[in-house]
């Protein structure tokens, strides 16, 4: 076990071998496992010596036993001699045979082991190569190691283009050669090792073969020792051969030799048996050993290969973290830099503004004071009304913000809600369409359409025979060209004034108008009069359409040749009544109106079908549609895409551009130009040559001309008529104008430094093609009037000046100088020069106004920022230079950076003071900064035990600090910069406690933890890492981490042995702080634990709330003698949670069993509500009545005086503001809006970890016995106390509440797991229910849905396809119930999620319509003779709550009666049953002939069923068994076996006489049977049974009584046994006596086996035989009484079955399996005690 110990253990990492002591490698376990198998070998070659041995002995034991018996013969048996001589010879002859085949399996047996010993030697020496080539590759990578030190210890490869321009070091080049020869040799090595492993890996394999061949060299080994047992059994078999040719020579030679090879085989089978169980045992140790080996070198490799990719990985990740770190210090370093000057800048900015507004309000308090104001009120005023201002105009920009927002929201909502409804609208209108338009119907439909409008008739078709002669003119409403009016139809003027010659004011007829002269009839003003010869016909043409349009005219108007009429009949009347005109008369009068009448009645139909036609725009345009393919958009594209751009236009002139329109559909197509709307049409000019068909691709040309009238800008499209719709080409013109906009209305100089000038620049861009004149105003403090400089001292001057580049100003000396004003030119721009010239430090805000002239006259302000830096050499604002806490014996490095803002590089000094030489260091101590540089002084700080003496004076008492302060000193700079050294002067001393770790016993596969204190003396943080553990040592919580100054940490250090040995080690801590290594002793000892657990680590999946998540652990008792008791105590805080089954078990030696851990987790508790406000008792009078308070004014604003309102007064923000009018209410201020709530963040899941003991009961010791007693196995032995180990359970719960919840089912109440229950109720067998379980998801995401398997009985079914369910979604699952036979089912299935685990409990009751019947087993009719009626009672309940049919029958009836008619009745037969009611039914049994065979109690025999029809389903049925016997006598003997006589016997079994033929076989059927001269009955006892054992049966001898209670008694008398059955051991307890009518009485025979058996019976030689005897009875009495005047008598054979003696293996067997028998007794069976899984260990 040690061996194996060793080899299971992990190769450990390459360490100091002073500190952690070595494993063994796995050559040593190859070479262990070697010298294991040699001894192995040595033994069985022993055995096997020691076997030949015995096997000669025996065979000279046996020649000399029978010499002996030669000798012995009496010379009255000398004349056998030769009979004897031949058995010898014939013995002697086999016994040759046998040693020849002895001798060929001893070949075999030798071929076997040297078979066996060449695996081995073979394997022996691939291990040995493996062992030499793991050694080279061991060495090689040492010496690779090596190499890549030295490498790292050198620079690395420098940058080619470095190299070309010189810059390298020569120190980097001079290492280069030397580099790259380390790297050269590093490669080889690494080549050199990957062949090795290679090498390595192919012996492996060669390894593996060998040992596969050595296990079929172990299996012919064992196959060896089967030819042993063969051999063996062969000797023993030729033996007892010899021995039985012994025997006939004479008894007593037979009975000699029987009791000396009974004992030679007893002791060569005791030998035998032991020398098997020492091969199995050996075999067993062997192969163990092997398999141990195996897996040791299976995780010796898989452990060196993990160790050296981790190896890599972690040098790879430290370089890259070296990398990452390197950069994100400069990173940090440059970004530090940043943050400090910007930092800088703003301070300095916001001080200097500070004094500023300071100085400001100074000045301003002594002007208030000087008024006799208070100031301090003053400011305190406006600082509230300028917080007011701010909040109003905050709440004012958040309320619109946020109106903007709702505004937005609400306007997309609607958008997208009408388009979505325009969408589903188009789309049902185009599907309506679409299937209107389709198949042969829609086009017969269209066909019939036409043709009725296109016949007189109205019909489609004209003549249906073809026999007619059919003339369009009479049958078609479609008139040719020359009907009627001949050729007047094409010319509309003429045929206008055809017409109105013919019949004045008449309107022309629908079928007389073509289709776009019916088209054309719309509204009023349009009919015949309106067509002209202007009239363009035309495919696009419309009302408003052609260059010829008629003038629209007001509505009312009327138009035509009647209006007309009408008008100049009036004028006629008005006049002097003379006409030209003849009068007409009444009748045509009256005609014409009629005629009038019918033609207004169709203007208003035409009017109201061509208003209906013009409601749809798309009536003209048809989409295109070429290949398939549908085009979509506008067919024509202008170029430019922006269509006519017209710029800078003046009114009264006259602009033209031209564009160009390309086809850019699928097909051809055409254009018209559209008139365009009014007022627009006034001002352009189209010009276009029609295009005709153009081809895609094709262009051409529309010029527009425009004339504007007006300044005023136009914005308006030019519409074109397309095959496809509208297409709107965009027009727009632009007056000339200015616009003027300020380009840089901020500007902000950079620091400049006083002495010094900035310049920056603002431009103004004019957009427009107007110049306009600006001005610039001089520069005015930020805030004050232009023109003035308000609070300013005249004698301060701006230090701003503002100019116009390129603008100069003549004076009256001639010379010019910079000018403020300028012009800005037309689609120009002009840029202002403002320049900063600063004269004292501080920052400066101030205003430029332009002021634009004519045409905008407008003002503009830019805005001045600038900071004015001090003295040029300074620190950045740094006065300390801190190095916080340092530790001594450590090295702190800081930089002191000096600027120089001047414009001459400055030289600067920096000194160490005398109190910190030695211990701090400045390089360099003298430097130059250049001009708008930086320059860095590096200062080293070394802390000595002396520094804190030396600088005692400079030490803070406050703070305990070092302050030295120092100087930078600048030549020509009269102040030097001074600044101050800071610095905590502290030891790095850690102190542990205890300073020794003692860990104590511990054993294998547990952990002992110890708390070690440790202290922190330092006064600084410590960062410590527990380095180089043991691969046994393990620290909690981490084991590296942080301590703080004078803190105290406590860790926990774990000690886990592998091996049973004590160890003794030191654990070292490192800190960073001065890189200090403390020590820590420690020791432990392991020991061999009293249970072997497979692992001592339960982690469970995530678990939600009320779901059931386990975890198995096998435990095993190792031991081989002793017995050992377990409990398994759950903690208490996890015994609501967690469960472990069983928790108490004992375990015999080997045995082992597996122990399940449940954990459960609880519903999370409900929050706790806030508590409710406690109200405040009310104020009481003195009669203790509560005072009631009057109510106060929410606005605050009372009647009194201010005295009152002192208290609201400070809330009230605009108070100020408020007085100017007396009644008016203050405003209310606008509520803070509500923060929107910020999204919850998912609960995060609850993680547990438990420590579960596992106490184990105290073992005494064991009593030394001599005979197996094992000096080298002591544990077995000594015993242990009551040991404690763990088993540590890791378990996560889901946070928040389940996301699938199952909705129409109730949870089963009482259950720590969430199970719902489902109940199906009762159910009819065969019927089939079903119920559904609703899941709902409450998740956003979608969920999987799966199902445990159902029973195998397929009761309950599940009948929906599982699919995920979608977010929020439901999922209804159908689960069907249909129950096979009566019984209550109960079964729980697991409805698998995603996000969780549901239990549903389903039950159901198949229940069965059959009806219960009493007797509940057999119904038994009794006895009877021929002739008589026996009556038997049943009763039949109905157990449902409805009505049952029910009907009774007998089936599978045997029956040996005369006649085919069944001898059973019942009364009733069937009926109706009320629900839980009873019923009696009467059975009959009237046999009319007896039965047979004689003796047996199921003559008549078959099956009751009592059958209820099923609604609708199969039915059910009651069955019962039937029993019956009819006698001929009235006395009878029966209880004999099933089976009747054989036909050796007796010859009576034929029930036909031989005188019947086929013919009359019907009729022999009826007749009476023949009676045999006696009866037949055969009893076999129990058995078999073996010498000294008993058997018994039993007969019954009864009388029958009659139907009417009558009969005789009746009488019986056994013969007496035979003298040798006798002696055999046969008796009978009653052999004779009476027995009353309708009672029976039982006679038992009894064989009792001799406990020797006698030399002449077979089982005195082993063989089985069965024994017989036969005995007569003679039946006398009863009703009626047998014939025959002696008596009936009844003929009884009785058989038993013996077998012979048990032999010495067969008595161990049995003694073995009754104390195994005992042993599962006395250990309860319950435990859970798994002795399959502990004798397979």
């Amino acid at each position: 076990m040690e061996d194996e110990d060793v080899a299971r253990d992990d190769p450990p990492l390459r360490s100091d071998e002073a500190t952690v002591p070595s494993s063994p490698t796995p050559q040593d376990v190859i070479a262990k496992m070697a010298e294991m198998e040699v001894d192995a070998d040595a033994h069985e070659a022993a055995i096997d010596a020691e076997l030949r041995g015995i096997a000669a002995a025996a065979a000279g034991e046996i020649d000399a036993f029978l010499a002996e018996a030669q000798k012995s013969v009496t010379p009255a048996g000398r004349g056998t001699l030769a009979a004897r001589a031949r058995a010898a010879r014939a013995s002697a002859e086999l016994r040759r045979e046998t040693s020849e085949r002895n001798v060929e399996d001893e070949r075999a047996v030798a071929a076997a082991l040297a078979h066996y010993d060449g695996a081995k030697r073979a394997l022996s020496e691939l291990s040995a190569r493996m062992e030499r080539v793991q050694r080279t590759i061991d060495d090689l990578e040492d010496d690779a190691a090596v190499v890549r030190g030295e490498m790292d210890g050198t620079p690395g490869e420098p940058d080619p283009g470095a190299v070309a321009m010189g810059a390298t070091g020569t120190h980097g080049l001079a290492t280069l050669p030397r580099r790259r020869r380390l790297e050269r040799e590093a490669a080889e090595y690494a080549a050199e090792i990957a062949s090795r492993t290679e090498e390595l890996e192919r012996l492996d394999a060669e390894v593996a073969d060998a040992r596969r061949e050595l296990i079929d060299a172990e299996h012919d080994v064992v196959f060896v020792d089967d030819l042993r047992a063969a051999v063996a059994k062969r000797e023993a078999d030729a033996l007892v051969r010899d021995a039985a040719r012994v025997a006939d020579i004479s008894r007593t030679d037979a009975e000699a030799l029987r009791r000396y090879e009974a004992a030679r085989y007893a002791a060569y089978t005791r030998e035998r048996t032991r020398r098997e169980m020492v091969a199995e045992r050996e075999r067993f140790v062997v192969e163990a050993g092997r398999a141990s080996r195996a897996d040791a070198y299976k995780r010796v490799n898989e452990k060196l290969r993990f160790v050296r990719e981790h190896l890599e990985a972690a040098a790879a990740m430290d370089r890259e973290r070296h990398v990452h770190d390197t950069r994100r210090l400069l990173e940090l370093k440059h970004s530090t830099e940043r943050a400090f000057e910007q930092v800088a800048k703003y301070v300095a900015a916001k001080n200097s503004f500070h004094e500023q507004r300071k100085a400001d309000r100074r000045r301003e308090a002594a002007d208030l004071l000087a008024k006799g104001q208070n100031p301090y009120l003053v400011f305190q005023e406006r600082e509230e009304a300028r917080r007011v201002r701010a909040a109003t105009a905050r709440n004012a920009r958040n309320h619109e913000m946020r109106m903007e927002q709702i505004r937005a929201r609400l306007s997309k909502e609607e958008k997208e809600e009408a388009r979505r409804a325009a969408e589903v609208a188009k789309k049902k209108e185009l599907d309506q369409m679409y299937t209107r338009t389709l198949g042969r119907r829609a086009r017969e439909e269209r066909t019939k359409k036409y043709m009725e409008g296109a016949t007189r008739a109205g019909v489609d078709i004209l003549d249906a025979t073809g026999r007619n002669t059919v003339f369009p003119s009479q049958v078609s409403r479609v008139p040719p060209k020359s009907l009627g009016l001949g050729g007047l139809r094409d010319d509309p003027e003429r045929r206008k004034m055809v017409a109105d010659d013919v019949a004045p004011g008449a309107q022309p007829l629908d079928a007389m108008l073509t289709r776009r002269e019916r088209e054309l009839r719309l509204g009023e003003g349009v009919g015949v009069g309106s067509l002209g010869k202007e009239y363009e016909p035309s495919w696009n043409a419309g009302p408003d359409r052609g260059t010829g349009a008629a003038t629209p005219r007001p509505p009312g108007t009327l138009t035509g040749t009647n209006d007309a009429t009408k008008t100049a009949k009036g004028e006629e009347e008005d006049g002097d009544g003379l006409g030209l005109e003849e009068p007409e008369d009444e009748e045509a009068i009256k005609t014409r109106e009629r005629r009038s009448a019918l033609l207004r009645m169709e203007s208003e139909r035409l009017k109201a079908k061509a208003k209906e036609r013009f409601s749809d725009p798309d009536r003209l345009y048809s989409s295109q549609v070429v290949c398939g393919r549908e085009f979509a958009g506008d067919s024509f594209a202008p170029t430019p895409k922006i269509g006519f751009l017209f710029t800078d236009f003046e009114a009264g002139g006259t602009y033209r551009k031209k564009i160009t329109v390309t086809n850019v559909s699928y097909s051809t197509g055409t254009f018209k130009v559209m008139d365009m709307e009014y007022p627009y049409s006034s001002l352009f000019d189209v010009e276009y040559a029609p295009p005709g068909r153009m081809s895609a691709g094709m262009s051409t040309s529309i010029s527009l001309t425009f004339t504007p009238r007006t300044m005023d800008p136009v914005s308006c499209h030019l519409s074109l008529s397309t095959n496809t719709g509208i297409v709107r080409v965009p027009v727009e013109c632009r007056p000339k104008s200015a616009e003027v906009y300020l380009v840089n209305e901020e500007l902000d100089f950079p620091e400049t430094l006083v002495g010094q000038s900035a310049v920056a620049f603002a431009q103004l861009i004019n957009e427009g093609a107007i110049p306009v004149p600006f001005a610039c105003e001089y520069p005015v403090p930020a805030g004050c009037v232009p023109g003035s400089r308000d609070g300013v001292d005249a004698s301060d001057d701006s230090p701003f000046t503002v100019r116009v580049r390129g603008s100069w100003k003549e004076l009256e000396d001639g010379g010019r100088v910079p000018s403020a004003e300028g012009v800005v030119p037309g689609y120009g721009s002009a840029f202002i020069v403002c320049e900063f010239h600063p004269r004292r430090d501080g920052t400066v805000q101030e205003d430029v106004h332009v002021r634009l002239g004519a045409p905008l006259d407008v003002d503009a302000v830019v805005k001045l920022r600038a900071v004015a830096g001090p003295l040029p050499v300074h620190l950045d604002g740094r006065t300390t230079m801190d190095f916080k806490g340092v530790a001594i014996g450590c090295v702190y490095r800081d930089e002191l950076i000096v600027k120089n803002r001047a414009d001459v590089p400055a030289r600067c000094v920096l000194r160490v003071p005398e109190c910190l030489l030695g211990s701090c260091e400045i390089i360099p101590d003298m430097l130059f900064c250049q001009p708008g540089g930086s320059a860095t002084f590096s200062v080293k700080m070394t802390p000595t035990a002396k520094t804190a003496e030396r600088c005692k004076k400079f030490i803070n008492p406050e703070t305990g600090c070092v302050e030295v302060p120092m100087k930078v000193t600048t030549p020509g700079q009269n102040l030097p910069v001074p600044f101050t050294l800071r610095a905590l002067l502290t030891s790095s001393d850690l102190t542990f406690d205890p300073p020794t770790v003692d860990f104590g016993k511990v054993a294998l596969g547990e952990v002992s933890a110890v708390k070690v204190k440790i202290t922190n003396r330092a006064r600084l943080m410590q960062t410590f890492g527990f380095s180089e553990l043991p691969d046994t040592v393990s620290v909690a919580p981490s084991p590296y981490g942080e301590i703080l100054a004078g803190e105290t940490l406590e860790v926990e250090l774990r000690y886990a042995p592998h091996l049973v040995r004590t160890q003794a080690f030191d654990v070292r801590v490192k800190t960073l702080l001065g890189g200090r290594i403390f020590n820590l002793s420690c020791v432990g000892r392991g020991v061999r634990p009293a249970l072997e657990m497979t692992g001592n680590v339960v982690t469970l999946p995530p678990t939600a709330a009320r779901e059931m998540s386990h975890g198995v652990v096998v435990i095993r008792n190792t031991s081989r003698r002793r017995t050992e008791t377990f409990e398994f105590v759950v903690p208490a805080e996890a015994s609501n949670v967690l469960r472990v089954s069983p928790h108490v078990g004992t375990l015999g030696p080997g045995q082992g069993t597996r122990v399940r851990v449940e954990f459960c987790p609880e519903d999370p508790p409900p929050p706790t509500p806030p508590p409710a406000p406690t109200p405040e008792p009310p104020e009481l009078d003195e009669d203790g009545n509560p005072i009631e308070k009057p109510d106060q004014p929410e606005d605050g604003d009372g009647d009194g005086d201010g005295d009152g309102d002192e208290k609201s007064a400070p809330g009230d923000a605009d108070g100020a503001e408020a007085v100017e009018g007396e009644d008016a209410p203050a405003p209310a201020p606008e509520p803070e809006p509500e923060p929107e709530p910020e999204p919850e963040e998912p609960p995060e899941p609850k993680r547990d970890v438990w420590r579960v003991p596992v106490f184990i009961k105290a073992a005494p010791p064991l009593t030394e016995d001599e005979q197996t007693f094992d000096p080298n196995d002591d544990d077995e032995w000594v015993g242990h106390p009551t040991a404690v180990q763990h088993v540590e359970v890791r378990a996560v719960t889901r946070a928040g509440k389940s996301s699938v919840v199952v909705d129409n089912l109730h949870e089963v109440p009482g259950t720590a797991e969430l199970t719902y229950d489902l109940d199906f109720g009762h159910v009819a067998v065969g019927d089939r229910v079903v119920r559904s379980i609703r899941l709902r998801n409450l998740a956003d995401v979608a969920v999987g849905v799966g199902m445990s398997a159902p029973d195998h009985e397929g009761v309950f079914t599940a009948l929906t396809a599982f699919r995920p369910m979608p977010p929020l979604g439901e999922f209804e699952l159908k689960v069907a119930f249909q129950p096979g036979r009566v019984h209550d089912y109960h079964e729980i299935v697991t409805l698998k999620t995603t996000l969780r685990t549901i239990r549903v409990a389903m039950r159901g009751a198949g229940i069965s319509p059959a009806l219960d019947v009493e007797p509940s087993d057999v119904v038994d009719c009794g006895d009877a003779v021929p002739g008589d009626c026996k009556n038997v009672t049943l009763t039949l309940t109905n157990p449902t709550d409805f009505p049952q049919r029910w009907r009774a029958e007998v089936r599978n009836l045997n029956s040996h009666g005369l006649t085919s008619r069944s001898p059973f009745t019942f009364s009733p037969g069937g009926g109706v049953i009320a629900p839980k009611g009873t019923c009696a039914v009467t059975l009959s049994f009237t046999p009319d002939a007896p039965g047979a065979p004689y003796g047996n109690d199921r003559m008549f025999s078959g099956t009751i069923a009592i059958v209820v029809a099923g609604g609708g389903g199969p039915g059910a049925e009651t069955t019962r068994e039937l029993r019956a016997r009819c006698w001929a006598d009235g006395s009878f003997v029966c209880g004999g076996d099933d089976d009747g006589p054989d036909d050796d016997d007796a010859d009576f079994s034929n029930p036909l006489p031989p005188s019947v033929d086929a013919n009359g076989l019907r009729m022999g059927l009826r007749e009476p049977r023949p009676r045999a001269p006696y009866e037949l009955i055969e009893l076999t006892l129990p058995g078999p049974i073996r010498p000294g054992d008993t058997a018994s049966a039993s007969l019954h001898v009864g009388s029958v009584k009659n139907a009417d209670g009558g009969g005789s008694n009746a009488e019986y008398a056994f013969e007496s046994f035979a003298a040798d059955d006798v002696a055999k051991g046969w008796s009978v307890d009653e052999p004779s006596g009476s027995v009353a009518a309708g009672d029976r009485k039982k006679v038992t025979f009894t064989f009792a086996y001799p406990p020797a058996p006698r030399p002449v019976d077979p089982c005195y030689f082993g063989i089985p035989e069965t024994v017989r005897a036969d005995v007569t009875c003679v039946l006398r009495g009863g009703a009626p009484a047998p014939a025959e005047e002696g008596g009936r008598e009844v003929r009884v054979t009785l058989r038993c079955r013996l077998l012979p003696p048990r032999t010495a293996e067969e008595i161990a067997a049995a003694e073995a399996e009754a104390v195994k028998a005992s042993a599962e007794e006395g250990d309860g069976g319950g435990d859970g005690v798994d002795a399959g899984d502990g004798g397979g260990a």
